[in-house]
């Protein structure tokens, strides 16, 4: 796993630039970016939930966060990485 943090390049991890690229642009871009990302969590939650009682999922979405914390992590810092692609180009 790449440490973020120890890079002048970067300076900070990806989710960290995120969050200071949500703080720091335009609002009416940000809480697009937030709307679209609060519309995909409930998709997946729904989609979840059709296939396993909530009771299920969130006891194996427990197990995975433990299980699976680096590729977690990973898939977090791709995920800021394509948020902040969205923000940017629309604020160009």
């Amino acid at each position: 796993m790449l440490n973020f943090d120890d890079d002048d390049i970067f300076s900070g991890s990806p989710i960290d630039k995120w969050l200071e690229i949500i703080f720091h642009s335009h609002r009416g871009l940000a809480e697009a970016e937030l709307r679209r990302l609060l519309e995909s969590l409930a998709l997946c939650e729904m989609l979840l939930d059709s296939q396993k009682s909530e009771e299920d999922w969130e006891k194996q979405v427990a197990t995975m966060k433990f299980s699976e914390e680096n590729h977690l992590q990973e898939r977090m810092n791709n995920l800021a990485i394509e948020s902040m692609g969205k923000i940017l180009t629309q604020s160009e």
